[in-house]
């Protein structure tokens, strides 16, 4: 008995050692939200498809300020990466909003803009996007590959400086989802051997999860521009 508990233990902690975001630091909201499914609701939610309507414009979001170039870039040296800031800056998530809620997207006919929240944890925090990262429509199966990030590298690790506590955001472009597209995965790939950064506790991976297009779109305002206020 004593030994079956010990192992369940073991695999707890071990669980919750795994189960970080693969942006460092912020570990999104696990509020149920009838728009937040991971995978395996994906079938569940495939008849359930409603189109929605493009938008007319991509969304008003400044890309970051390159501050420094990488200098002889290693992904296993902090001190080689590039840093990034004057970010686009936000109001923080409402308390009983959900994980979906650092999400909002715009569709338009020429590209999909899926605007992503995350937090400034400390005053310098590193990133990294990778290209294999893409949409899914939830149907069908179709891919929408990722195209770029505003304004920042893939597939290499940067700094991103700002003032801890505050909240920004990051354009991710996409090929135009079709207007029968209803729910959309997210699907955060990684390379098969990412290097580490030394000292850290390494690259995680976020679950797929399935959201619905329409409140997406009606998450936009989320994303509005706020001008960080540092009182002394």
């Amino acid at each position: 008995m004593k030994k079956i508990l010990f192992i369940l233990v073991s695999v707890m902690m071990l669980t919750q050692g795994c189960s970080y975001h693969y942006y460092y630091g912020y570990n999104e909201a696990e509020t149920p939200s009838p728009y937040y499914k991971d995978t395996k609701a994906r079938k569940a939610e495939s008849g359930k498809q409603a189109a929605f309507e493009y938008d007319r414009t991509a969304p008003d979001i400044k890309p970051p300020t390159p501050k420094r170039p990488a200098t002889k870039y290693d992904p296993t040296d902090y001190n080689t990466f590039a840093v990034y800031g004057d970010m686009h800056t936000v109001e923080p998530p409402h308390e009983g909003e959900s994980g979906v809620d650092l999400y909002a997207i715009w569709c338009t006919k020429e590209a999909t803009y899926l605007v992503k929240k995350d937090a400034m944890m400390w005053n310098e925090r590193f990133f990294q996007e990778q290209s294999a990262t893409y949409l899914r429509d939830s149907r069908t199966g179709e891919m929408y590959q990722l195209r770029k990030v505003w304004g920042l590298p893939l597939n290499e690790t940067y700094w991103i400086h700002g003032v801890a506590g505050e909240w920004f955001c990051r354009v991710f472009e996409f090929p135009p989802l079709k207007p029968e597209c209803g729910f959309i995965d997210i699907v955060y790939s990684l390379a098969p051997e990412l290097e580490q950064v030394k000292g850290a506790t390494g690259w995680g991976r976020s679950k797929d999860v399935t959201v619905s297009v329409k409140y997406l779109q009606q998450n936009q305002p989320k994303m509005k521009y706020k001008k960080t206020v540092v009182v002394e």
